[in-house]
């Protein structure tokens, strides 16, 4: 609406000066009107104080333009007083400058007028001005009261639920004793009296607030009344069972009094046995003279029988049929055992047996070590059982080779040994060899026993893992632990000898020479 009222202004000040005078006050009259009636008020906004601000201007600068107008005015009158000073014989032009003195008397009077008007309307808009400022300022002190009232509320929550954490903290540290509640009870006292004191201090700041804290605290307090009975029975309830558990001592003591009684009968009793005791010791000692020298003689006995059976051959699978049979080897224990009565007059017992490919001979070290499979199919003797065989005397080796085309081979050696465990079972001796095989295995002569678990060759790679376990030098030769397959191929990972044809069985024996 201003900035309509100050183009109105511009359009006016164009216009005749005689025309615009009534109009310009009109204009006024109602501009304040409409000013007054539309002033903000305390919930307007700062965008209305400003519209009014520019009007000002505005109207300051159509006053400034009014003044030039009648200053050029009065030039102009000048120069008529001049002109009719001149021309003084004609008399209508007198009486129109008389008409025209008047005219501007009156123009000046109502510009006098409308001066005053306008100097009392700026009075007016300048106290209206500083209503408005001073409205917005109470309304930002409003605004900072709600702000400090909100933070004096969030630091009165916080401390309440620090007063609440402490309270529960306070509940769970409940003491055993009634020394450590009357403890607790007065540092409980010392909070809230802490707490009230601050609560008294911030009275000032809002009488709600302290009466809404008075009743929580008062609620608190009840509260920790109540805990301080509960221990209070609690306790009540802790002496009573402490009463009954020293009547049930004082039962204790008296049946302890009743055992040591008995005991001392007991002790006078023993005295007499020991006195018993002692006759029958000097008795027993003599007994064991007796005893002693019939010991000495059963020792004897038994030196002369074990002399004996160590005397008898033990044959081992000689003169045994082929099948599973219960043999003796010497120094060790009876164990069953597959002998071979049929190749070459018999007596061996078989070590290693594969025909067809039932058990998967890559084994760990425990498994070789202590052997696995059946004796009625594939198996292995064990590392630690040959070890003790070919120890107990001197053993010749065979080894039978089968192909799926029904060919076989041989090898055989006359004096088969190996290490023990602190070797790992090093093949240490072979002998002379003669067979139809590929004299292979004295390449392996003196290398430790390997296993995919346990490697003990010279190579890099695990030549166990690859060819299956044996006394492996490098990853060479002999294969008879290697994967089995049941047809014939080439493969140096299958089970062979020498090549890498692959074998249909494979038979280790040994027998005393």
């Amino acid at each position: 609406m201003c900035k309509n009222n100050s183009k109105y202004l511009r359009i006016f000040i164009n216009m005749d000066l005689k025309n615009v005078f009534p109009l310009f006050a009109v204009f006024f009259l109602l501009g304040f009107q409409q000013v007054i009636s539309t002033s903000p008020t305390t919930s307007d906004d700062h965008g209305e104080f400003g519209q009014l601000l520019a009007y000002n201007l505005d109207l300051k600068e159509m006053i400034q333009i009014l003044k030039q107008k009648d200053l050029d005015r009065e030039l102009e009158n000048k120069e008529l007083r001049g002109i009719l000073h001149h021309s003084t014989d004609n008399g209508q032009l007198s009486k129109a400058v008389e008409d025209l003195r008047s005219t501007i008397v009156q123009q000046n009077i109502h510009l006098a007028n409308i001066d005053d008007f306008i100097t009392n309307t700026v009075s007016m808009q300048k106290i209206a001005n500083e209503n408005l400022l001073k409205n917005a300022l109470n309304e930002e002190k409003q605004v900072e009261e709600k702000v400090r009232s909100q933070i004096l509320i969030e630091n009165l929550k916080r401390k309440i639920q620090h007063l609440e954490e402490n309270l529960e903290n306070i509940q769970r540290k409940s003491a055993k004793d009634q020394d450590e509640c009357i403890a607790e009870q007065n540092n409980l006292r010392n909070k809230i009296e802490e707490i009230l004191r601050d609560k008294k201090e911030e009275r000032g700041k809002g009488k709600t607030r302290q009466t809404q804290m008075e009743t929580k605290l008062k609620g608190e307090l009840e509260n920790l009344k109540e805990n301080l009975a509960n221990q209070k029975t609690n306790l009540e309830k802790a002496m009573n069972d402490l009463e009954s558990k020293n009547k049930k001592l004082e039962e204790y003591q008296t049946k302890e009094n009743n055992y040591n009684n008995k005991i001392i009968d007991f002790k006078s009793e023993i005295a007499s046995l020991k006195e018993k005791f002692e006759k029958s010791q000097d008795q027993l000692a003599d007994s064991n003279h007796l005893v002693k020298r019939h010991s000495l003689q059963l020792n004897q006995t038994e030196k002369n029988l074990i002399e004996c059976l160590e005397k008898i051959p033990k044959t081992g699978c000689k003169s045994l049929s082929s099948g599973i049979h219960k043999i003796e080897i010497p120094r060790l224990d009876p164990f069953s055992a597959l002998c071979n009565g049929d190749i070459e007059d018999g007596g061996w017992i078989v070590i290693h047996n594969r025909y067809n490919g039932s058990l998967d001979f890559n084994k760990t070290w425990t498994e070789y070590r202590n052997g696995f499979g059946d004796l009625k199919g594939e198996f292995f003797i064990g590392l630690e059982n040959l070890h003790r065989i070919t120890h107990s005397q001197i053993y010749e080796l065979y080894v039978e080779l089968g192909y799926f085309d029904g060919r076989f081979q041989f090898t055989s050696y006359d004096s088969f040994r190996i290490g023990n465990k602190n070797t790992n079972y090093a093949l240490e001796s072979l002998g002379e060899f003669r067979g139809t095989a590929l004299n292979r295995m004295p390449y392996n002569l003196n290398q430790p026993f390997s296993t995919f678990d346990h490697e003990n060759d010279q190579m890099p790679d695990n030549c166990a893992g690859k060819h299956g376990p044996w006394w492996h030098k490098d990853c060479g030769w002999i294969r008879l632990n290697a994967k089995y397959f049941k047809s014939e191929v080439v493969n140096c990972s299958s089970m062979s000898l020498g090549n890498c044809i692959s074998l249909k069985s494979a038979r280790m024996l040994i027998r005393p020479k």
